[in-house]
């Protein structure tokens, strides 16, 4: 075998290395895409409204009860407002407006 072939043979090998490599990323794109694209959305979780008149909403798994504030380990309303103030810090408490053509009011903890 003369130089010549044997750096032919290279060069064939080395495309036809690059083409493996080229189309198994490829494959591996276009399935991830698809998984993307066919992905069952998660359903929103949107508020539930409790009182048409008052045009109260709740989050969906407190609708029908409150929490139960043993789980926290609090007895008193001031232990439940300090539990508050540890897990949510400066987050809302709880958001309020006026009409819905106005922005939400929001009080904190703090």
């Amino acid at each position: 075998m003369s130089i010549t072939e044997l750096m032919a043979s290279i060069v064939v090998v080395g495309i036809i290395t690059g083409l493996v490599i080229l189309i198994s990323v490829l494959i591996e794109y276009f399935t991830s895409l698809l998984q993307i694209i066919f992905k069952k959305p998660l359903s929103p979780k949107g508020a539930v409204e409790i009182d048409s008149n008052e045009h109260i909403y709740a989050h969906p798994d407190y609708a029908d009860r409150l929490q139960d504030h043993h789980q926290f380990g609090v007895q008193t309303i001031y232990e439940a407002l300090l539990h508050g103030l540890k897990v949510a810090g400066n987050r809302p408490l709880f958001s309020f407006r006026q009409s819905s053509d106005q922005p939400f009011q929001s009080y904190s903890h703090k």
